[in-house]
């Protein structure tokens, strides 16, 4: 065999060149003299999974529900309306003399909201006979006027004598004193009318007791008294 390096022929035994000194090398195998360690293959590291975190989303602004707030718009306005329907339609007494009954309940205590009930200033009643617009303001400056006419109104005392109501001639010649004396509009709502007899008693020893006739309307199945 010959030296790698130098090229001297070596002998096959000889483990070092004579001449350079370099290792000798099995030129039929190609292997090294010197045993080498297989190099163990070295673990490679897994790659950690990429941790995926969320996103921070934008709050989107909720559009309004339009239709929520329509019904509830038109629930506000139906109940308004009832209210308002029942307030008008409370009104009235199923008898004459009941209708009378509170309009003194009302009078004596000054019961504005009673003496409306009870009276033709009813706001339905009213709209029907004089065919023009409700005012609750001037309505109730002229209830408070007639409560202010009487300075005994807590001392007076009402009682019902009788109830007369009017036959056909009677109703007629009335309903044409009511349409020129009270300026009455539409008397075509008037079912019937009844004068209610009453006495009126003072606490005042130096007032004498009187008497008051109270005329009362018979309209959609109620009555109410004249004021």
């Amino acid at each position: 065999m010959f030296c790698a390096q130098c090229g001297k022929q070596m002998k096959d035994t000889d483990k070092f060149c004579p001449i350079c000194g370099k290792a000798t090398v099995n030129v039929q195998t190609n292997e090294p003299l010197v045993n080498e360690q297989p190099q163990q293959p070295q673990p490679q590291e897994q790659a950690q999974p990429q941790q995926q975190y969320p996103y921070n989303a934008v709050p989107q602004k909720k559009k309004p529900n339009y239709s929520i707030i329509v019904i509830a718009a038109i629930a506000i306005i139906a109940i308004a309306y009832y209210i308002y329907n029942s307030y008008i339609n409370s009104g009235g007494a199923s008898t004459p003399e009941k209708a009378v009954e509170g309009i003194f309940d009302s009078f004596v205590n000054e019961d504005v909201d009673k003496f409306v009930k009870y009276s033709t200033l009813n706001p339905k009643v009213y709209e029907e006979l004089y065919d023009k617009s409700y005012d609750e303001d001037d309505v109730t400056d002229e209830i408070e006027g007639i409560f202010d006419e009487y300075d005994y109104t807590s001392g007076i005392e009402f009682e019902i004598d009788d109830t007369d109501t009017l036959n056909d001639d009677e109703f007629d010649e009335y309903i044409g004193y009511l349409e020129t004396e009270f300026n009455l509009q539409d008397t075509d709502s008037i079912e019937k009318i009844a004068i209610v007899y009453n006495t009126i008693k003072y606490d005042d020893d130096e007032l004498e007791d009187g008497e008051l006739n109270l005329y009362c309307f018979l309209i959609d199945g109620k009555w109410y008294v004249l004021d």
